[in-house]
This record gives structure tokens, sequence and C-alpha cells, in this order.
């Protein structure tokens, strides 16, 4: 019995060893996840991974959110959630509270594979309070980044609004365009909501964005109280009835952050009952007699 335990102590500690104070070398050790205290930028937030957590008996990595007005100044980290690599099946898997164990990213796949995974933007935006979406995906291609001196695995793959662009996962970064939680973050933000900036780990820069200048991009959406109401749609944010000024308008179409059809219909006394959907951003599209897009506008249900 006291040699069984031995072994079990040892190869405790040689798991320890490999995954938590060997530098990982991408494509060997199979890393999915940012390493020794890594922080990724995203807009104007930005989340550290630090520091270690056990659920369901199994360990993950603790995530905490913190919001910036530039590049230096932010305020305190607060706890977001919680994500783990499975480095046997090459997937990462995030666990947010009052929600089971969701899947981030695949890297386990081959061009043609259709899968499902999970969009976090609703955290993101109404944090604490958390409403992960499902997004389907579609594997174009699988190939290699060089970064930081080293090739990368990458995933390329497309989602049901394919007119906003491909989007890509890497090793140690995931959605490269929208960050680790965000795939397909351009269907509910027009683009610029969730943007992936920059990967530090340990204080050093490993990766930054090229399209930009630096680690911090202002969000070109306005907190959730301040938002804008468009000049014929109102209220925005919404609680339950969404109103029309549009004369041209006659039927509308609502998506969901899948491209989905939530609600549609013909325009009755120039209003829509929203009080169906779930707290989310949705997209409106508005038609006249003719079945033609007369306009279309991004919107929050509260």
């Amino acid at each position: 019995m006291r040699r069984i335990f031995n072994l079990q102590v040892i190869s405790f500690a040689v798991l320890s060893f490999f995954t938590l104070n060997v530098p990982c070398v991408y494509g060997e050790l199979h890393c999915f996840l940012p390493r020794t205290n890594g922080v990724i930028s995203i807009t104007d937030k930005k989340y550290l991974f630090e520091g270690d957590t056990i659920i369901d008996n199994m360990r993950y990595t603790k995530v905490y959110i913190q919001d910036c007005t530039s590049e230096t100044d932010c305020w305190e980290w607060d706890y977001f959630a919680a994500v783990r690599e499975d480095t046997v099946g090459a997937k990462i898997y995030v666990q947010v509270p009052d929600h089971p164990e969701l899947l981030l990213a695949d890297f386990d796949v081959k061009a043609g594979d259709e899968i499902t995974v999970y969009n976090l933007f609703g955290c993101h935006y109404f944090f604490p309070d958390c409403y992960p979406e499902p997004i389907p995906v579609k594997v174009e291609s699988v190939d290699s980044i060089l970064i930081d001196n080293q090739y990368r695995k990458r995933v390329n793959f497309n989602h049901p609004w394919d007119w906003y662009g491909n989007e890509s996962w890497v090793e140690g970064i995931g959605d490269i365009n929208c960050g680790l939680f965000f795939t397909g973050g351009a269907l509910v933000a027009d683009g610029g909501d969730v943007t992936f900036l920059c990967l530090s780990e340990d204080d050093v820069l490993i990766y930054k964005n090229p399209g930009y200048e630096t680690c911090y991009l202002k969000d070109s959406s306005v907190a959730i109280d301040e938002i804008e109401t468009f000049p014929d749609i109102f209220p925005n944010p919404v609680n339950e009835i969404i109103y029309i000024k549009f004369s041209e308008a006659f039927s509308y179409i609502i998506f969901d952050s899948n491209g989905n059809v939530a609600l549609s219909g013909v325009l009755q006394n120039s209003e829509i009952d929203v009080s169906s959907l779930k707290r989310n951003i949705y997209v409106l599209s508005l038609y006249d007699r003719t079945n033609k897009t007369v306009q279309t506008n991004k919107f929050i249900k509260r």
C-alpha cells in the first residue's frame, strides 16, 4: 500500500512539473491556454489568468476581469470565470457561475468539421451576470502561425453570419480575432466591441494585433445605461416593447447571436413585443411591403 501511495505522489509531482513549471512548447506539450500570469487585452478590458481552483475534481485556472480607461489606467480585478485545457482531447473549457462546463475551443478538428462552442459576450457586458450563447462553427482549414518564435496550431473556421469574415483559434491564445471567450464575437459586436489586441505572459508582450498600435481600444459601443437610442427605434436598451418610428417599415425579423430568427412578424401599431427574448444583444431588421430591407439596427434586451 505504501508503494502505491508513493507512486501516486511521484506521478502527481511529474504531472505538476510538466504542466506548471516547464515552458510550453506548442505542438509538443499541447498548450492551449495562456501561461505564467497571462493577460489578454480585449478592447477596453483585460483578462488575467492566475491561480488554480478545483471544480468537480478537475483543476481549472482562475480568470479575472478588469475594466480600463486607457492602456495603463484600470480598475481592480474581479473574478470572471475558470478555464481548463484538456491536453488529451485538445479542447478548452470554461466554467462560469450558475452554468455547466462549456466548450470554448476545439483544436482536435479537421476541415469540414462542424461543432458548437460558446460565446461569453453576454458575460463581458452584463458582468457579473452571465449569458453564454452557443455558436455553431464550421472548420475551413487547419494550419500553423509563427508567434514568439514558435509555430502554433491554428484552426480557421466560419460561422452563420459569414459576412463578418472567418475567425481562427490559435494555441495559447484562443480566438485571435475576438479573444478566447468571444468566438463569433463580431456577430453581436459589429466587429468592434470585442477585439483581441494583446497577449502578455509574466509581463512580457507575446503577441500584439498588427492592426492596432496599443493594447487598449476605446469601446465603440457605450455602457449599457448610456446607449443612445436610435432615432426611429426606441427605447434601447429595452425591457418589453420596442417602438418604431419609421414610416416605410411593414414587417420585421429579429436575429439572435447565432444568426437564427428569434422573432418575426408584421408590425402592429408600430411596436414589437420583445418581452419573451432573454437578456442579450440582438439585430433588428425592418422591411417594407416589397420585402426590401429599409433599416437594420442592434439593440439590447434587458
